[in-house]
């Protein structure tokens, strides 16, 4: 969704307020970095319309702050014992100083052919930087040896 798209959507704006907000500021960066007295002067703003505005720029810094903790792994091998094989749960290589605050994370594998099959990183294995994942669904075993990305 475009930013345009989005001041619409602030709880308090019409169509006429965020023109206003637009031709005052191009994106919710600008907004972010900006006071709240600049974002009241906007023609149609009040203070509790302002605390919205610059609360959903906020949090649209917190969404692209998140998003850009991306970490890549390598899957080194399928979870097994003496006699069996769990398809849906790999062994990874994450190079991480503290690999134990990535539990809880989504991990995301992209097929030879586009698809992508999601799963969550569910412990540490061994003390090594070496995660347990597990997928929605069977891993194919051109994967193993591949990167993931964990967010």
């Amino acid at each position: 969704m475009s930013f345009k798209e989005e001041i619409r959507n602030v709880k308090g704006i019409g169509k006429s307020t965020a023109e206003s907000i637009l031709d005052e500021f191009s994106s919710w960066d600008k907004i972010n970095e900006s006071e709240l007295e600049e974002v009241t002067k906007i023609k149609g703003v009040g203070e509790k319309t302002a605390k919205s505005i610059i609360k959903k720029a906020r949090e649209y810094a917190e969404e692209v702050e998140e998003e850009s903790k991306e970490f890549t792994s390598r899957i080194l091998n399928y979870k097994g014992g003496a006699s069996s094989q769990k398809n849906n749960q790999v062994i990874l290589e994450v190079e991480a100083s503290q690999p134990s605050q990535l539990i809880g994370q989504r991990v995301k594998f992209k097929t030879s052919s586009g698809k992508i099959i999601k799963g969550n990183i569910i412990s540490t294995h061994g003390n090594k930087n070496k995660l347990l994942a597990r997928f929605e669904r069977s891993l194919p075993g051109q994967a193993l040896g591949t990167e993931v990305v964990i967010r």
